[in-house]
């Protein structure tokens, strides 16, 4: 079976270090082709405080023609994490998407801030098999 790679995150830092938030980085991929996927989430360096993370979550999303500005999300089916406990970097981490994840995702950074700098450098690729 083929497999697409999906860039989904370039190279990017996330800084945490004032405060908790959610980067939205992809509202309604299209993967109706696909029948089974994996996150794969590379940390090329990263400082977690105690009490921090970052994570790379994946949900479904079904887009409406009939109200395009409102964003219809569903479960997470897919998800990374580091944390003040997460090895060194580099680091990849893989999370199958579970079975059922519908025809479009959702991906989203959230960081939660910790007792001291959170911050991460990561990449994100969606490896979709059709």
């Amino acid at each position: 079976m083929p497999t697409d790679v999906i860039k989904v995150i370039p190279k990017t830092t996330y800084d945490f270090t004032s405060g908790s938030a959610t980067h939205v980085v992809c509202r309604a991929l299209d993967v109706t082709a696909s029948s089974q996927g994996a996150l794969l989430v590379r940390a090329h360096d990263h400082s977690i405080a105690s009490g921090g993370s970052v994570v790379v979550t994946v949900k479904i999303s079904a887009p409406s023609h009939e109200e395009p500005s409102i964003d219809f999300i569903g479960d997470e089916v897919a998800s990374a994490t580091l944390n003040s406990s997460s090895p060194a970097a580099p680091l990849l981490i893989k999370d199958d998407l579970d079975a059922a994840f519908g025809g479009f995702l959702w991906v989203e950074v959230v960081g939660t801030q910790g007792s001291g700098t959170t911050s991460a450098t990561i990449s994100c690729d969606l490896a979709m098999t059709v």
